[in-house]
């Protein structure tokens, strides 16, 4: 995915931007109709599934594994894209919730405040919803009548991450251990309370030698040799998206030179492929598909009774070493 729509994610909700940075990818998704015809035989309603875009196709792997619990379960499936626009989504959510079809919707916000009218309008149909995404980030404070959020802990995973970061340096015997950070940009969605919980966690395990913002991998692969140079004996990178990483072993081979951890907060197809190389040591990724079933569980709940509040749940996340 090219960098000017990573870089549109920042106006995202947090889940959208973690599935956009998560799902960056050449390939196609396999399918980008708006509505599918293939509904289960006597279902009772239709589930209206919402992805920020048909063009990540890690939300087209999580459409596909709604699609199967729903018909399943007897419901019609309306796949609805977002198209990365928020005016769009809301609209024809609202639509389709409107011509009385709907029995239940899955909605993976373009944009977090956004997406809070069209939550008051499926309570007033009595639509149970699942919102991918948590209460603050549309505006609001705790569980709700009717909607399930599902969002991400950006403290649970930055503390995973921090403990890998030691769990390295501990396997491989490291002492006075000197690492290079990188992230994305301050105004990305979790960056903060990612970093912060990483630090705590890594303690004094550690010395940060270096730290820079980053938003592609030449970027990060020109500003990790800037940092090389300045500090030759940084021998781990802890980095909070793929970018970071993966410029970071890219300025470490240009060296001449290896970092003995490169601890990751990320994983999109790159970044897996790299560290199946050995490249990259450990990824802490979020698990998006793996969400799903839980996600389904929780719907169904609200199905059967609209009145009641939504459970609040994170989502998972999966470590490759």
């Amino acid at each position: 995915m090219k960098n000017s729509t990573r870089l549109a994610a920042v106006a995202m909700s947090g889940a959208a931007m973690l599935f956009v940075l998560a799902g960056c990818s050449s390939s196609e998704p396999s399918s980008t109709s708006s509505a599918d015809d293939g509904s289960a035989a006597g279902a009772t309603g239709t589930l209206a599934y919402s992805p920020t875009s048909v063009q990540i196709p890690v939300l087209v792997q999580v459409g596909d594994a709604v699609k199967s619990l729903a018909t399943d379960d007897g419901l019609g499936f309306n796949q609805i894209d977002g198209a990365f626009d928020p005016t769009t989504q809301i609209q024809q959510v609202t639509q389709a919730i409107d011509n009385g079809s709907v029995q239940a919707a899955w909605v993976v916000p373009v944009a977090g405040p956004a997406t809070a009218p069209l939550i008051e309008h499926a309570q007033e149909k009595g639509v149970p919803i699942l919102v991918q995404t948590t209460p603050t980030d549309v505006g609001l404070d705790g569980a709700q009548p009717g909607v399930v959020f599902q969002g991400p802990n950006f403290a649970s995973f930055g503390e995973a991450l921090g403990k890998e970061v030691t769990s390295c340096i501990d396997d491989k015997g490291l002492k006075d251990a000197k690492a290079i950070l990188l992230t994305g940009p301050d105004t990305l969605p979790g960056t903060g309370d990612t970093k912060a919980a990483a630090l705590d966690a890594i303690g004094d395990s550690v010395d940060i030698v270096a730290e820079a913002q980053v938003a592609d991998v030449a970027a990060a692969q020109t500003q990790t040799q800037q940092l090389l140079g300045a500090n030759p004996d940084a021998n781990v990178v802890i980095s909070l998206l793929d970018e970071g990483a993966l410029g970071a072993v890219n300025a470490y081979k240009t060296a001449g030179a290896t970092a003995d951890c490169v601890i990751l907060g990320g994983g999109g197809p790159d970044a897996l492929a790299a560290q199946k190389a050995g490249d990259i040591t450990t990824i802490v990724a979020w698990d998006f598909v793996g969400a799903v079933p839980e996600g389904w569980a929780a719907l169904q709940k609200i199905i059967a009774d609209p009145k009641a509040e939504g459970d609040l749940l994170d989502i998972p996340f999966t470590i490759t070493k």
